[in-house]
């Protein structure tokens, strides 16, 4: 990554307003097949990001003081699923979600789970083949029933070519 004073850490409350605006012009790359119009501005709800926030699940990229990526980690049962990866547009390519994914990665080996699971798209570049760059394998959903419950809650929002995919610690 180049060094443009991006900063990396834990999220802190006041960058909690600030993620939906990342959010929104992240999807905004996304395909009209793809994305839906009905879940183009659809953001994470203030309270699932101030828990994931509150549990030390939320990783921004800062720069000037502002986040312009994020990567979420939740809990489901005893699994933990990278829920959410964001970048700015303007900053795509340079690294971040790599560096974002990364810290979640620790953060769920440390915290003894054995791996990190996540949906995706299939075959766009930053979705199923970046994921793969990094380390994750695609599974059948069946393997993992909190991603086969995602996948088929994404199947009802109207997403399609999404799979399922496993980072093994």
């Amino acid at each position: 990554m180049t060094n443009e004073n991006i900063t990396f850490q834990l999220a802190e409350p006041q960058h909690l307003a600030m993620l939906a605006e990342v959010e929104r012009l992240a999807a905004a790359q996304f395909p009209a097949d793809r994305l839906p119009e009905s879940l183009r501005n659809a953001t994470l709800s203030d309270e699932r990001l101030l828990l994931a926030q509150q549990a030390q699940s939320l990783w921004v990229a800062i720069r000037n003081e502002k986040p312009i990526g994020f990567a979420m980690l939740e809990v489901i049962g005893e699994f933990a699923h990278l829920a959410e990866v964001n970048v700015l547009p303007a900053f795509s390519q340079r690294g971040i979600g790599h560096y974002l994914v990364d810290h979640a990665l620790v953060a769920a080996r440390q915290r003894g789970f054995s791996g990190v699971g996540l949906t995706t798209f299939l075959d766009l570049p930053w979705n199923a083949p970046f994921y793969q760059k990094v380390g994750f394998t695609l599974v059948g959903d069946e393997q993992f029933p909190f991603l086969e419950r995602a996948l088929l809650e994404e199947r009802h929002a109207g997403l399609i070519q999404r799979v399922a995919m496993f980072y093994y610690f």
